[in-house]
């Protein structure tokens, strides 16, 4: 009985000894990776650049995007004729109010 304990005993501890290997090995890559994310990503780098840059672009379109549909809301026909000539109270306007 003790023999079958004492092998027993063996192989759990082989096992764990396998696990704790196995798990070094993973916090070692995780730890790699991270490294190499905090150098893409660190501010000044190129990546960090581009991404900023992006999301400016982004917001950029959206407000383009918002001002259309106010607009396209206020008038829809400027969908297909234009928006109307901006008016500037500092030149005379025609007689008539220009009809």
């Amino acid at each position: 009985m003790f023999a079958r304990l004492s092998a027993s005993s063996e192989r759990l501890i082989s096992l764990t000894d396998q696990t704790m290997q196995a798990a070094q090995g993973a916090l070692s890559q995780a730890n790699r990776t991270l490294q190499s994310a905090d150098t893409l990503i660190r501010p000044g780098s190129p990546l960090n650049y581009e991404l900023i840059a992006t999301l400016k672009e982004t917001a950029a379109a959206a407000r383009s995007m918002r001002d259309l549909a106010d607009q396209l809301q206020r008038s829809p026909n400027s969908l297909l004729f234009g928006r109307a000539p901006a008016t500037d109270s500092r030149l005379p306007q025609p007689a008539g109010g220009g009809r």
